[in-house]
């Protein structure tokens, strides 16, 4: 059987199986694993994340082992809709998990989905201020206590917050007890291995630093057009007589859209949800301030009238 009668057979295959589904079932269960395998190549990362949510099914075609094909599909998914993040997964991660830790705004630490979680390469994780500051000491403070002496850690990678050097007590202590068991023969030996290591490390950072910068970048700027699709379409909504019922630019004063654009995570149907609601607030607030301002006014200007007249 020739590749073109294969496919209509599996297609006409899966149109039976599908009409002998009960309506509560998703069409997609009854595809074959390799239609839906094919299918799932060409969605987003966030559209393939929902899918593993759905069934246990998906979860395990799309999740369950280190096959070829799961990589491939993950690995296109983000060399097509994250065009920025040309660089492979980091040591000890496979496509997947990449793709989660990229997209995934969530502390590995405390587990708690987080604003302010950063990725911090040197250790591969994604952390809270909360946790990396009880998980990490800053280059004085490690001198000034004398737990790793400055000849180690001058040899070891480190982060950065606010432009300050830290580093990762699980990743510094093990080295230095390491060290500490050197003769003064291997010291050098080690040192030079060490240095190469870090080296090495830090290359790669400079390349990841500026993929993070790239991926800022077009994240803010696809915010930005989501927040303004939403904003053009709430401009079109009309009172009861048939006038606006919001002015663009009474809406561009309020501090909550202001706010919203600063973000870089995605722009979802919750936050439009949440952020509808406190523009209506502070709209209506804005709208009261200004018919203030202009009775104030015009009391200032009947005032002078009088005094003139007088």
């Amino acid at each position: 059987m020739d590749q073109y009668s294969k496919s209509v057979a599996l297609n006409q295959i899966s149109i039976l199986t599908i009409s002998s589904l009960p309506k509560s079932h998703s069409p997609l269960i009854a595809l074959p694993p390799e239609i839906f395998l094919n299918i799932c190549k060409h969605l987003p990362p966030f559209d393939l994340f929902s899918l593993t949510r759905v069934c246990r099914l998906f979860y395990n075609d799309l999740c369950l082992g280190d096959s070829v094909t799961i990589q491939d599909i993950w690995r296109q998914s983000r060399l097509v809709f994250m065009p920025y993040r040309q660089m492979g997964p980091p040591e000890g991660m496979n496509e997947k998990e990449y793709v989660r830790f990229l997209v995934e705004d969530k502390c590995y630490f405390c587990g708690r989905r987080n604003k302010s979680s950063k990725i911090y390469w040197e250790r591969g994780v994604r952390s809270c201020f909360e946790c990396l500051k009880t998980r990490t000491k800053t280059q004085e403070e490690l001198i000034e206590t004398k737990l790793v002496p400055p000849a180690v850690l001058h040899l070891l990678p480190c982060s950065y917050t606010r432009s300050i050097p830290i580093f990762w007590l699980d990743q510094i202590m093990p080295k230095n007890e390491e060290f500490k068991r050197l003769t003064s023969q291997e010291c050098l030996v080690w040192m030079d291995k060490q240095r190469n290591i870090t080296e090495q490390i830090e290359k790669e950072m400079d390349l990841r630093f500026f993929e993070d910068m790239a991926a800022k970048k077009v994240q803010k700027t696809e915010r930005k057009h989501a927040i303004d699709a939403k904003i053009n379409e709430l401009c079109l909504e009309k009172n009861e007589n048939g006038t606006s019922k919001y002015l663009r630019r009474y809406l561009d004063q309020c501090h909550s859209l202001k706010n919203s654009y600063k973000y870089i995570r995605p722009f979802t149907e919750k936050s439009w949800r949440l952020l509808k609601r406190k523009l209506a607030r502070e709209y209506s607030e804005l709208i009261e301030q200004e018919k203030e301002n202009i009775s104030s006014q015009r009391l200032v200007a009947l005032e002078k009238k009088v005094y003139w007249i007088d």
